[in-house]
């Protein structure tokens, strides 16, 4: 039998705000927003970049998008490599997942390489047989859905902390836990399971699967 369980990244498996403040608050200045405050760029911690993009740059054309981009992956891979970590008990609930052999596999609205870097960061890359990411500006339930025809799971759960984690399960009628303890609980309050700490993750597999 062929058991999968599908992460969401940031604020998931990631404990992305050791990072992310620093490395968009530099981007941002650079291209002079100087008023850019810690909770909003935690509000779109796992958004995709073209979303970011159309919040503050709108009215810019394709080049410029291009660098804006450039920049943010590299002041996100300098402070990654310096403070990223995974959240406590993530190590442990993917460790006990593998050893009863479920599958493990990440989908995120980043790109392939920014979550090898992350993976690597965190050091859990070894642990993921599948990435699942960001193609032609499908949102994630596309994605999703693309994955799990790919793979012909006899079960399947995914985990995540955001709205687009919820919507891609509920679009493709599978069992969904959400991480309270992530970065936008009352989004995932209507998930099939709520965990508040990683530690958990293991557990709620279990009792969905």
């Amino acid at each position: 039998m062929k058991k999968y369980v599908i992460f969401d990244i940031d604020g998931t498996i990631n404990k992305t705000e050791n990072y992310v403040y620093k490395s968009y608050l530099e981007a941002f200045e650079k291209y002079g927003i100087n008023n850019i405050t810690k909770s909003e760029i935690q509000s779109f911690i796992g958004c995709t970049p073209n979303q970011i993009q159309e919040l503050y740059f709108s009215d810019k054309d394709e080049e410029f998008l291009r660098r804006w981009y450039v920049d943010v992956e590299k002041f996100e891979k300098k402070y990654m490599d310096m403070y990223a970590e995974a959240f406590p008990g993530v190590l442990e609930s993917l460790t006990k997942l593998k050893e009863e052999g479920y599958s493990l596999a990440v989908c995120s609205n980043a790109d392939k390489e920014h979550i090898l870097n992350v993976l690597n960061a965190i050091k859990l890359i070894d642990f993921f047989d599948d990435i699942c990411h960001t193609v032609d500006n499908l949102e994630k339930k596309d994605i999703l859905k693309i994955f799990l025809e790919k793979i012909g799971a006899d079960k399947v759960c995914m985990v995540g902390d955001r709205k687009f984690d919820i919507e891609a399960a509920r679009h493709n009628n599978i069992p969904f836990i959400g991480c309270g303890y992530g970065y936008a609980p009352k989004e995932i309050e209507n998930a099939d399971i709520v965990i508040d700490d990683a530690f958990s993750i293991y557990n709620a597999v279990r009792d969905l699967l």
